[in-house]
């Protein structure tokens, strides 16, 4: 009936043709050309297989905005979506994406929760909430995958069928930022050793390989061509959530792992050409990565091998460059304390970094705060305290005395950073074998200088 040459005023809708035929053995795959009746009426297909747009005319349906977003909600849940923070953040985490919105209404409708909590249990227990194997079913019922987490999970495993490469590629890009994928973060694994995994060396040494990778993923959907930056790629945030969730917790740490070296290995020295761009454009996954971080030691979990902690020294330089000194103090202790304990507190390179940690966050303190600022000189105290540990006295001495004129400057003799560095400098005189009393001498000398100063000034008021 559809076949016949009078018979054109009709429509045919293939509705979510997303397992492709050619990876052989998925239940419900088929190939949508067999069943097209002829060249007239009129068929519409839907689909994450961007070759099937080959067969017609097609358009990219991208995100959905907010309005749109809150109309697909409403009408999955059956109730008004208030738009108070919880509401806005909600839409925010979902990003546009219809299948999600739909799942999450439906969840929301069926267990009564009010939205903040499930904006709580998508942050704390994604994959519990995203699976569709509970005792209550699928949460989509109407929908023939099921949940967002079984349909993407269908896609990948596609992929991983076609090219391994690709799928730790998209493994690997689950760990940093999701807004600006481009080749240019793997050029590191190029340029290194065996400390690189095979498959990353392989991509990042040949564009073809790595063009054949991004090109896969595009095909099913699972990223998208950046609009702004050409040669970049970009991953839905709940695709990005997703894939951080598809391996176990010790499989995860491995490629949280090579993040944090591709990403570290990325930051260009402050000397190079142009390095301001480019440490802009690797900022948004130095934050990720961070974050990450940050999980893994919560739950007291730490790097312990020399790659990955030069890394993430290369991450506080990062943060130092940037003038984002707390993130950049944080990072650099972090790593100091992986230094210490991989290589020991008084070897070489634990030393070498920590005074390369320790100068260029005090060259920072210095351009963002000031010289005499309190924090800049806690900063010149440690370094003092690094010089006395390597047997640089003289040295150690000078960052002392600046550290002690500065806070008793700024705080008094008698605040306890000043006499922190007061007995710093007791145990650096007692290393130089120089008597204790001098020191005590001139120290008393400069509070009573400091006392008859304040004295002065409040004689000459009155």
């Amino acid at each position: 009936w559809l076949a016949r040459p009078d018979n054109i005023d009709w429509l045919l809708v293939f509705d979510n043709v997303d397992q492709d035929v050619e990876q052989g053995g998925e239940t419900g795959a088929y190939d949508v050309r067999r069943y097209l009746p002829g060249d007239h009426g009129s068929v519409l297909i839907t689909t994450r297989l961007s070759r099937l747009a080959q067969l017609g005319d097609s358009t990219r349906l991208k995100r959905v905005d907010e309005q749109q977003s809150k109309a697909i909600f409403q009408q999955w849940r059956g109730a008004e979506l208030a738009m108070d923070e919880a509401g806005r953040e909600l839409l925010g985490l979902l990003d546009g994406l219809p299948l999600a919105l739909a799942q999450a209404a439906s969840y929301i409708r069926e267990t009564g929760l009010d939205t903040a909590s499930y904006v709580r249990l998508y942050k704390q227990q994604w994959d519990d909430l995203m699976r569709c194997d509970g005792e209550s079913g699928s949460p989509l019922a109407d929908y023939e995958q099921g949940s967002v987490g079984t349909t993407w999970t269908v896609s990948f495993k596609a992929v991983e069928a076609k090219n391994k490469n690709a799928a730790n590629l998209l493994r690997l890009w689950a760990f940093v930022d999701s807004r600006d994928l481009w080749r240019g973060l793997l050029q590191a694994a190029a340029d290194g050793g065996e400390q690189w995994p095979g498959w990353l060396r392989e991509i990042a040494d040949s564009e073809v390989r790595y063009l054949d990778a991004a090109r896969l993923l595009l095909r099913y959907s699972m990223i998208e061509a950046g609009e702004s930056v050409r040669g970049s790629y970009m991953m839905h945030p709940v695709v990005h959530r997703w894939a951080s969730h598809i391996q176990d917790g010790t499989a995860n740490r491995g490629v949280l792992r090579l993040a944090v070296m591709v990403v570290g290995s990325s930051v260009p020295s402050s000397t190079s050409k142009d390095y301001w761009v480019v440490q802009r454009r690797l900022l948004p996954h130095a934050e990720r990565c961070s974050w990450w971080i940050g999980e893994i030691y919560r739950v007291g979990r730490s790097f312990d091998d020399v790659t990955t902690i030069h890394a993430m020294h290369m991450l506080g330089d990062l943060y130092s460059d940037q003038g984002r000194l707390t993130e950049a103090e944080s990072m650099y202790r972090r790593a100091l304390e992986g230094y210490e304990k991989a290589l020991g507190r008084d070897h070489t390179s634990t030393l070498g970094t920590a005074e390369s940690m320790y100068q260029r966050a005090l060259e920072g303190k210095e351009k963002a705060l000031g010289r005499d600022h309190t924090s800049t000189l806690s900063t010149v105290n440690n370094l003092g305290n690094l010089y006395k540990n390597q047997g640089r006295l003289t040295e150690a001495e000078s960052m002392y005395q600046r550290a002690l004129s500065g806070f008793q400057t700024a705080l008094g003799p008698s605040h306890w950073k000043s006499q922190l560095v007061m007995r710093n400098m007791d145990s650096l005189q007692n290393a130089k074998g120089t008597p204790k009393t001098r020191y005590l001498a001139t120290s008393f000398t400069n509070v009573m200088r400091r006392f008859i100063g304040c004295y002065r000034v409040t004689a000459a008021h009155t």
